[in-house]
């Protein structure tokens, strides 16, 4: 699981800073149906359901030896709106699926949250309680996100299943819980879901450009360009091109000193509810490669991954 939360964690595709439209655009006419104002605006009371797919394959080279890791998990997410009175939103977040796949060289862990009850696996039963649990994310108008609630009660609930004495085992589910569920089942598709959004109304064919760091193990710069393709009746359809690169020179990660020359580019595919503001679906892929310093030696990697979300209101 570490190789997952590290591997995984590496790739965060649409975090948000200020937006910067080109010089020339004019957005005089405001009800030209060519123009989108694209923001956040769910109803409150509302329910979406997303199926989030992410997949990762990382390829370390030794000598004349590739070594394989393959990662996968898929999780059904519901979130129910409201709003606060400050004008936030508020997102009560609950998981009716959670499956994870790994595999490293020969070895397999195939785990799902509803064997929970059954399963004599302690990371199959730490997924079971994630599936019962209940957040609440908080968000500003601009899709920043503001506070989350709940998560504490997660832990507090996971780490009384651990006896006293085992502080192995407790520090390894809360390293799990903060990678897994707070980095990449909350932040990770919050801002994939609502951290793409324009400053500005936009053109069909007008660009806009979005930097981020993620400061992960490995501190990442992401520069994302994206286009409004199309606009139809219900529907803006927008693609993304994006270069990543590590902006570290050298980082300690579980006693490894990795390089700093990671670069990667990605590209994606959005539809977006008009009215809401809500994603309907996604698809981004993605290629990091670079090496990584392990006992004096310079092994080359490459990372591929593969993300695709669809929601749908189903309230």
């Amino acid at each position: 699981m570490k190789g997952f939360c590290f591997f995984s964690a590496i790739l965060v595709f649409l975090v948000s800073c200020k937006s910067l439209p080109s010089e020339d655009r004019h957005f005089s006419d405001i009800k030209n149906p060519n123009v989108l104002h694209l923001k956040i605006n769910p109803q409150s009371g509302s329910v979406y359901r997303y199926d989030v797919t992410n997949e990762s394959k990382v390829v370390f080279k030794l000598e004349e030896k590739e070594i394989i890791n393959i990662n996968k998990s898929q999780a059904g997410v519901l979130y129910e709106v409201s709003k606060d009175s400050m004008g936030n939103f508020i997102f009560n977040i609950t998981y009716d699926k959670i499956k994870l796949y790994t595999k490293n060289r020969d070895a397999e862990t195939d785990l799902d949250a509803a064997n929970a009850d059954i399963s004599l696996d302690p990371l199959e039963k730490l997924l079971g309680i994630i599936l019962k649990s209940k957040l609440k994310v908080t968000l500003s108008p601009r899709g920043e996100m503001q506070k989350i609630d709940g998560y504490k009660d997660m832990s507090d609930q996971i780490l009384s299943k651990f006896s006293p004495a085992d502080e192995a085992g407790k520090k390894a589910a809360i390293g799990l819980l903060e990678k897994f569920v707070k980095e990449e089942m909350i932040q990770r598709n919050i801002d994939q879901i609502f951290k793409i959004f324009p400053d500005s109304a936009v053109h069909i064919r007008d660009k806009w450009q979005i930097t981020s760091k993620y400061p992960g193990e490995i501190s990442m710069n992401i520069k994302t360009n994206y286009i409004l393709n199309d606009i139809d009746e219900k529907v803006a359809s927008i693609a993304a091109e994006a270069l990543i690169e590590s902006d570290s020179a050298n980082v300690n990660y579980m006693g490894y000193d990795v390089g700093a020359g990671l670069k990667g580019q990605q590209s994606g595919l959005y539809e977006i509810e008009i009215t809401s503001g809500m994603l309907k679906s996604c698809r981004i892929t993605g290629i990091i490669k670079g090496n990584i310093n392990v006992l004096a030696r310079e092994l080359p990697v490459t990372i591929e991954t593969n993300v695709k979300m669809r929601g749908e209101k189903i309230k």
